[in-house]
């Protein structure tokens, strides 16, 4: 599954970058003459045995100095993974000093997080072979965690092994309620509407791509329950002590999943409310910070199903008039000119403009460019034939920049609006079928 997959990929680069910082160890000595050649001679993943400590810090810190940066698996990662493990036990065993010691545990946690990455990540596998290796690295992992949890000065390294079990334990329970939703009649359909006209040989990696449920079918009853249980159970572990980093990372990483792979809008949105109550009370900034992104959101998924009021200035000076679109099916595009993904976005746009636009087809740019004249060059070189808004208002907040208010920063992301002026959808970009869902559409106005 595409989606599970860029997580997990997410969750590779997660490992890795922790790897990459807590590797190199901080105290280790200039490398002597004596321990390069032995080093250099050595195979590269093969630890010589009349190593010290210290030289086994040089030894790992010179492997990673060497090993090309990769941003996702490769076939020696597995080999990785135990070099590191297998450096780090050398070094438990040779009586540490309490610094070399913390070097050794942090290489070990961060091995033993990278297998679990690696083996859920290894496309090579089958199905099944990749479960068992992932439930032996798991247990692998819960086990050194346990025992780092035991000592305070390893506390932190503990979070960091709790946060890939946790990550797992989430895609884990999406997966399965996603699986279960797709048997769903509604869902069926209406990734029917949306596969429509798309070459046989996509339509399974598109059904994939499109696997959350959709904006307009409510999910079903049994789904709802098994969510609302599932939630229930995290908020009373989030409420449990003072709010941390950790915790924040457990919401953060919930709602995400929840937005990409799970259960619809509606429980989406409720849940972004649920963890504003839970942060409401703290005065740290990043908790502040976090506030106002799970509240953004939150109004961005309750847009579904009800009226958008957009107000601004268009380029040319004038006043917007959003009620004139009354009646007409209008994309609500908010991007940014300066990024490239966006500026993608654009061919479509004009080949569905051109095609619909005779039969009621809108569209209005909300643009987050801070360089107006820029933007206009933007609208002539690229021969906009639709208004464009710099930083519109919503007509609730009036104080507040649509983009703003409804956390909106990665861009491109196009609103769908109905011609009664409700919102249909708050993402129909082209990979995710706004092409099918236009035909579909206008052939049934």
């Amino acid at each position: 599954m595409l989606l599970v997959r860029s997580l997990l990929l997410s969750l590779f680069v997660f490992c890795s970058a922790l790897v990459s910082d807590g590797v190199l160890p901080s105290h280790a000595q200039e490398m002597s003459q004596a321990t390069e050649e032995k080093i250099e001679s050595a195979d590269p993943f093969a630890v010589p045995d009349d190593l010290t400590p210290d030289e086994l810090l040089q030894f790992i810190q010179q492997f990673f100095a060497k090993r090309p940066l990769h941003h996702g698996p490769t076939q020696d990662d597995d080999k990785v993974a135990d070099l590191m493990a297998t450096v780090a036990d050398r070094i438990m065993a040779a009586s540490p000093t309490e610094e070399m010691e913390r070097e050794a545990r942090s290489l070990k946690i961060r091995a033993l997080m990278a297998k679990v990455s690696h083996s859920q990540n290894d496309w090579r596998d089958d199905r099944n072979t990749r479960q068992l290796k992932l439930e032996a690295a798991l247990a692998e992992l819960k086990a050194y965690v346990a025992e780092l949890e035991k000592n305070e000065a390893f506390v932190d390294l503990a979070a960091n092994g709790r946060y890939v079990i946790t990550q797992r334990q989430f895609l884990d329970f999406f997966g399965k309620l996603k699986m279960k939703a797709h048997e769903s009649d509604a869902f069926k359909e209406d990734i029917g509407v949306k596969l429509s006209g798309i070459p046989v040989n996509r339509k399974v990696e598109l059904a994939v791509l499109l696997a959350p449920i959709s904006d307009n079918i409510d999910p079903p009853p049994a789904i709802v329950d098994e969510f609302n249980t599932f939630k229930k159970d995290l908020i009373a572990k989030l409420k449990d002590g003072p709010l941390d980093s950790e915790k924040m990372n457990m919401m953060l990483m919930f709602v995400n999943m929840s937005d990409s792979i799970g259960p619809g809008p509606k429980l989406t949105a409720e849940t972004y409310r649920d963890f504003v109550e839970i942060i409401a009370d703290s005065k740290e900034e990043k908790f502040a910070r976090m506030r106002t992104y799970f509240e953004g959101h939150a109004r961005c998924l309750e847009l579904i199903g009800n009226e958008i009021g957009i107000e601004g200035t268009t380029l040319d000076g004038k006043e917007f008039d959003w009620k004139s679109y009354r009646g007409k099916i209008v994309l609500v595009d908010f991007g940014l000119t300066t990024k490239p993904t966006y500026m993608y976005e654009i061919p479509n746009l004009k080949k569905q403009y051109e095609k619909y636009k005779d039969q009621g087809l809108e569209i209005v740019i909300i643009s987050r460019d801070d360089n107006i004249e820029e933007l206009k060059k933007f609208a002539e070189t690229e021969e906009i034939p639709w208004v464009i808004l710099p930083n519109a208002r919503d007509s609730k907040q009036n104080n507040r920049s649509m983009a703003e208010y409804y956390d909106i920063y990665e861009m491109p992301r196009i609103i769908l609006v109905s011609r009664d002026g409700k919102v249909l959808s708050i993402d129909v970009r082209k990979w995710r079928g706004l092409d099918s869902l236009m035909e579909t559409m206008f052939s049934n106005p």
